[in-house]
């Protein structure tokens, strides 16, 4: 399309080669071309590949997506449309402005998690984590100053009660083809991407309440984050922190243009469910509330506007499911000259509660929003002109199963419905030992099967009448892996006579710790009073581990030192054999000791040989099946997915995280200073361990098969990836307030790839692909965090109103954790394409550039033996600071713009028997000093000798060398700088002719090429747009019926001319007239040419030449006047603003007229006589 023509223009040689950078190992480097700017006319407009969903094999999710509109703006290129996330929808989960499920992409945003304090935020008398010296390095080092004791716990009590910040907040980004998030390394001064990238992330930091970021990518686009969101917890609450930055510009330094996105601000309330909270132990049995207002600051999306026109967001839906907020209604875009070239309007209704509905519901009442979510119905294309037709379709399906009210506790442990009627989201717990056994109420939080399936999307209508259905399961898990019910187990001693003694085994599978957190709690001696200097021991409790006998007195009163306290203790305790031992045998006080008791216990789950291979069901959903079906109902493709172990089909080869872990012990209490402190067993909603990874999923297939049909009859293919067992996140057990550390970029790597096709009774292999990966590119980066709880002699405590980090009696038990940031990356495929038993191998070997995180070497090895290699050098191996030649400094400026992907200089070599590196071929891509635009491209004529080992150009500051055997190829002789987009005016081969190219329609489309002319000898407009294309006249084009477009000129209004021509050259200035004599044109050789009459049109051609500038003027109309050179060729178009080409004229002056209809698709083609010589028609079914 010639949308995109100009698009090719823009980039630069090297980024067109950079794209085919894995392609170039196994052959010579092809011969640069002129870029093709010859104009393909319009295609009709595609049906669409409708039933093209791509799976997420490792997560079994199908994509789901409405295309809607894709902006291409120099190198922008910005896609716009729908995306449904189909791994189930969960309980407390709120509709988008675009309805349940769905999201918009249109744009970008930064959001956070703030831990600790916000970074940027600087306490009263400290410092911000932004600010580097104080930093978390500087803190260790000062906890590790054991002179520095009580200083040290005052630091560390101000870190628990967030009054100074350890910890750095992560930030996640979501824009372009960008996910991930990013972290502020101190060290470094600098923001962290994790995985490690080479995006260049600047924070602007004005105030509390006004602050943006600023984003480069690898090709220099820069990405600005301005418009902020704030929400908070509480009507006093003032909103001074932000927690959400969306993309308000995106700007393309090669071509000079910009995108920007404009928002609206407005203000929400809704009720969110708390967490649940139960203290077993307390006289007063506290529970948390259980739900909360919420109060939010928010953007929605205005506009986008670029010099193409601009994208309109309209939200006209006052919505009954979050009150104050807007549903998007439709979606226009408008071209320069505003007219809508397409309408897009989005239909909806409601997803309802059982037992309600659109007539027992208010819609203006905040508990009854709890009990309805938006649902997208359908989105429709209507006619982007006034037209009665038929709206093009996407209509959606979805599941029956309805979902409860979004404040529900019928969830499972990842939150989705699972159709139980819980009262608490806390598990019940089996409170168990030698002296209690206590069977604590909770809800069932194992997953449904079918309840999961809740408002799932089933189906999906297209505009052609055909449609896909999606059929999902529940996800699974070896239950090796997956959370089992848990349950509290423990063991209790109360003194028989002096000594008593128990031994239990501690054999935990709850965590990946390899133990449990064990709380020990005393009761008794309180009528005790040792004297002084008493040398005697009145109580002792010992642990012994009987696996390797190792003794630990955990408690003891009296001898040469008190050992804890009456108050409960929590600490870790490894799986293993223990003796518990109260010993009270030289205790004199013998009223005392019989009332001495000790109870230890701990979380408990299933015993490994309890579970062990069975599979388990876990949260959210997997594609099972997708179908296409034509618009008659006929089935047209089926793919069924499998999730099974290779060696066991009986068996899923899902792997989860962690289990769930809903309790924890901690002493309680509501006057410190009183020392009322309660052991407490806590019970939490949620795990205090996270259950799904940072990709919003709770497991992962090992092994995935999909089928082409129900069945394997017609073959299949087979997937495997790294999984939890090869890469779990990293667990820190030293408090139970740790997070893991994360490593979900090294899972979900395809490791595997085999297609099989059926063969008789046998599926037979016909190719396979092995992939190795590699983290050794770089140094493993660290962002290190300081983190803790409230201790109270041993034990976390609580007092909750308080800050208790002013309390004498209260320290703060602390851990340091890393977050780490790694750069994975392919290292090694290995193909083999097979022909019965044979096969034939192809294996290639990736080393990868670590200053920006491409491949730089691709060498391949083939079944024959021979080895060719591919080397690309870009400019981040050159070390080219304080460059003073011209071409190290145009390097230089690349590296500054962080525009570190483009090639410099790629070539190809053969590695011969003696290990020598033949070179094969070279091309040296050289770029302007002032922008980081291609001027010249060398290819490397090889010399009749061979070049061994070659090394490549040389570049540093001051000197530069290249191969004395390069010549140009290419030359881009002139950009049109002085205009937006940076354009390319002239190019041409080495000692070849020029071809030249003008510009309009705010220089994003080309009217006219010439070859064999520069860019000063010729002018052409057409008066469609703003541009005069190198003509200069003072008259405004008036609306008419024109010779091609929509555009003429009315030279009474005044003349138009063109200088700077040869004087001693010939030109050729063609127009088309409705007079029927031509215009005076100085230096006219012999009479003008007239052409045919065609449609009320006289075709006037000049030859003119021994001037320096020519001049139009006299009375009447005028459309289409061309200059060029009188041994050149010229050929014009005409557009319609983000719709495509309206008129072509070639260099015979025949032109050909091109038709829409009222939805913008190629209705038919014209010749220069308006005979239609094709036509397109379209069959959708409504």
């Amino acid at each position: 399309m010639i949308q995109k023509i100009k698009n090719i223009l823009i980039l630069s040689v090297a980024l067109i080669c950079i794209s085919n950078v894995t392609e170039l190992s196994a052959q010579a480097l092809k011969r640069s071309e002129l870029y093709k700017i010859n104009q393909v006319p319009p295609n009709a407009a595609s049906l669409g590949k409708f039933g093209e969903h791509p799976v997420g094999f490792y997560t079994g999710t199908p994509s789901i997506n409405i295309p809607i509109y894709e902006l291409n703006i120099g190198r922008i290129k910005l896609p716009i449309g729908l995306s449904y996330h189909a791994g189930g929808i969960k309980v407390e989960e709120m509709a988008s402005s675009v309805g349940l499920g769905w999201a918009l992409n249109s744009g970008g945003v930064i959001t956070r998690s703030i831990k600790g304090m916000p970074d940027e935020i600087t306490p009263p008398g400290g410092m911000s984590f932004l600010t580097t010296n104080v930093t978390v390095d500087s803190m260790l080092n000062k906890i590790n100053n054991s002179s520095q004791g009580p200083a040290v716990n005052t630091m560390l009590k101000s870190i628990v009660g967030s009054h100074l910040d350890a910890q750095a907040d992560i930030f996640y980004f979501n824009f372009g083809s960008f996910s991930g998030k990013f972290m502020y390394d101190q060290k470094q001064a600098k923001f962290l991407s994790i995985p490690y990238t080479k995006l260049k992330i600047e924070f602007n930091y004005q105030s509390e309440s006004l602050s943006s970021f600023t984003i480069t990518d690898e090709n220099g686009l820069v990405y600005s984050f301005g418009d902020q969101e704030f929400s908070t917890r509480g009507e006093n609450q003032s909103l001074t922190t932000a927690n959400s930055w969306y993309l308000t510009s995106i700007f393309d330094p090669a071509s000079n243009v910009y995108v920007t996105f404009n928002y609206e601000t407005f203000n929400v309330t809704y009720a969110t469910l708390s967490t649940d909270v139960h203290y077993k132990g307390l006289a007063f049995q506290a529970s948390a509330e259980s739900k909360q207002d919420t109060y939010h600051t928010l953007k929605r999306l205005k506009n986008i506007i670029s010099n193409q026109g601009q994208i309109l967001f309209n939200y006209a839906l006052s919505r009954c499911d979050v009150l104050g907020d807007l549903g998007l209604t439709s979606i226009k875009v408008l071209n320069t000259d505003n007219n809508v070239t397409k309408d897009i309007r989005l239909n909806y209704d409601y997803f309802y509660a059982p037992g309600y509905n659109a007539g027992n519901l208010n819609c203006n009442n905040s508990l009854d929003a709890l009990n309805r979510r938006l649902k997208l119905l359908s989105v429709d294309e209507y006619p982007s002109i006034g037209s009665s037709s038929t709206p093009l379709s996407h209509r959606i399906d979805y599941s029956d199963i309805t979902l409860p009210s979004r404040l529900s506790r019928s969830q499972d442990h990842w939150g989705y419905f699972n159709g139980q009627p819980n009262l608490y989201l806390y598990p019940p717990l089996n409170f168990s030992g030698p002296y209690t056994n206590e069977q604590l109420p909770g809800g069932n939080r194992e997953a449904s099967p079918s309840s999961s399936q809740a408002g799932i999307i089933q189906k999906l209508t297209y505009p052609t009448g055909g449609y896909t259905t999606f059929e999902f399961e529940n996800n699974t898990s070896n239950s090796l892996n997956a959370p089992m019910p848990s349950k509290a187990d423990g063991v209790s001693l109360a003194i028989e006579s002096n000594y008593s003694e128990i031994n239990f085994t501690l054999l935990s599978t709850c965590s990946t710790s390899n133990g449990s957190y064990v709380t020990l709690s005393k009761s008794g001696l309180e009528t005790i009073e040792v004297p002084s200097g008493f040398p005697g021991i009145v109580a002792q409790i010992k642990l012994v581990n009987t696996d390797t006998n190792v003794e630990d007195i955990l408690f003891q009163l009296g001898g040469d030192k008190d050992v804890g306290s009456m108050e409960p203790n929590t600490f870790l305790l490894p799986n293993g054999n223990y003796k518990l031992i109260l010993d009270c045998t030289t205790n004199p006080y013998s009223s005392s000791y019989a009332i001495f008791q000790a109870t230890m216990i701990w979380p408990e789950c299933y015993n490994l040989a309890e579970v062990e291979n069975t599979n388990k069901n876990v949260g959210g959903l997997r594609i099972y099946k997708i179908k296409n079906f034509d618009s008659n109902n006929t089935i047209i493709g089926t793919k069924t997915y499998k999730y099974n172990k290779e060696d066991n089909p009986l068996l899923t080869s899902g792997e989860s995280h962690f289990y769930p872990t809903y309790i924890r012990g901690i002493g309680y209490t509501e006057n410190l200073n009183a020392q009322t402190i309660l052991p407490c067993i806590k019970r939490y909603a949620q795990s205090t361990y996270p259950l799904v990874s940072e990709n919003g999923k709770g497991v992962g297939y090992s092994n995935v098969i999909e089928l082409n049909g129900e069945d394997d009859s017609n073959g299949y293919t087979q997937y495997k990836y790294t999984n939890f067992s090869q890469y779990d996140d990293e667990q820190h057990s030293d408090y139970e307030v740790s997070e893991p550390v994360s490593f979900q970029w090294l899972r979900g790597l395809e490791l595997e790839k085999k297609i099989f096709k059926k063969n008789g009774s046998q599926n037979e292999l016909v190719y396979s692909m092995n992939s190795e990966y590699n983290t050794d590119l770089i140094v493993r980066k660290t962002v290190k965090g300081i983190r803790g709880v409230y201790m109270y002699d041993g034990s976390p405590v609580e007092m909750p109103g308080e800050d208790m980090s002013f309390l004498g009696a209260v320290y703060a038990g602390w851990e340091e954790y890393p977050t780490y940031s790694d750069f994975v990356h392919l290292k090694k495929t290995t193909e083999k394409t097979y022909t019965g038993t044979s096969f034939v191998e192809n294996i290639k070997t990736y080393t990868y550039n670590d200053r920006n995180l491409m491949p730089s070497i691709i060498e391949t090895r083939s079944s024959d033996g021979k080895i060719m290699a591919s080397v690309i050098k870009y400019p981040t191996d050159y070390t080219v600071t304080g460059a003073t030649n011209l071409k190290s400094t145009s390097i230089r400026n690349l590296l500054e713009l962080n525009f570190i992907s483009p090639v410099i200089e790629e070539f190809t070599y053969k590695t011969l028997a003696n290990e020598s590196k033949l070179l094969t071929a070279a091309n040296y891509y050289s770029y302007r000093s002032d922008l980081p635009l291609v001027d010249t491209v060398f290819s490397l004529n090889l010399p009749s000798s061979p070049i061994l080992n070659y090394q490549g150009i040389q570049a540093n500051a001051t000197t530069f060398s290249k191969n004395t055997n390069y010549r140009p190829e290419i030359i881009f002789e002139k950009y049109n700088t002085a205009f937006i987009n940076n354009n390319l005016v002239q190019q041409k081969r080495f000692a070849g002719q020029s071809e030249s190219i003008i510009w309009d329609y705010a220089a994003a489309y080309p009217i006219a090429k010439a070859l064999n002319a520069v860019y000063e000898d010729i002018a052409y407009t057409s008066f469609e747009a703003e541009g005069k294309g190198n003509w200069n006249y003072t008259g405004v084009p008036i609306l008419s019926t024109a010779a091609s477009g929509n555009k003429v000129y009315q030279l009474t209004s005044g003349s138009m001319n063109k200088s700077g021509l040869t004087s001693g050259r010939k030109y050729i200035v063609s127009y088309k007239t409705q007079n029927a004599t031509p215009f005076a044109i100085s230096g006219t050789v012999g009479s003008a040419v007239s052409g045919t009459l065609t449609n009320g049109w006289y075709h006037f051609t000049h030859q003119v030449t021994g001037v320096t500038s020519v001049q139009l003027s006299g009375s009447g109309i005028i459309d289409d006047v061309q200059l060029f050179p009188a041994d050149a060729q010229m050929t014009t178009y005409t557009y319609t603003p983000l719709l495509g080409m309206t008129s072509m004229t070639d260099a015979k002056g025949l032109t050909t007229y091109y038709e829409y209809d009222e939805f913008q698709r190629l209705k038919s083609i014209k010749d220069q006589n308006l005979n239609v010589i094709k036509s397109y028609t379209y069959h959708y079914k409504p």
